[in-house]
């Protein structure tokens, strides 16, 4: 699935919403692709819904500190990053999905109670032109 450009808009989104997530701050962008996804009407809307429960999900398990959350949000997220191509609008997608998939088995250890938080730091989402 390649996606077409984005808006002006929705592309700031995108790197101030990266930039947040890379510095560790997950629920500021969560908000900042939130507001694109609410204003966004193309096929960018689904890239943006995976990033925001992805970021939710990472929020959830190093602030919040609930696993079920962040088993959730981030099994989400992952169904709905899945889809898009490497490199997506500039963003390199795969090594993130691969953190993820490998927290998320750390976090549904943890959810079943088979070991601690098993999350000290969220992954990083790269740029990466096409």
């Amino acid at each position: 699935m390649q996606l077409p450009p984005p808006s002006a808009t929705t592309a700031l989104a995108l790197e101030e919403g990266r930039v947040l997530f890379n510095d560790q701050h997950f629920f500021e962008a969560h908000e900042v692709w939130e507001k694109a996804w609410r204003a966004e009407k193309g096929p960018t809307r689904p890239l943006l819904q995976g990033l925001i429960q992805v970021a939710a999900g990472y929020h959830k398990a190093l602030v919040a500190k609930n696993a079920a959350g962040a088993v959730k949000l981030l099994e989400m997220g992952l169904e709905m990053l899945n889809p898009f191509p490497q490199p997506c609008l500039g963003l390199s997608l795969e090594p993130l999905r691969e953190q993820v998939r490998v927290d998320l088995a750390g976090a549904r250890a943890w959810l079943e109670r088979r070991g601690p938080a098993p999350l000290e730091k969220g992954p990083a989402l790269e740029r990466l032109e096409p």
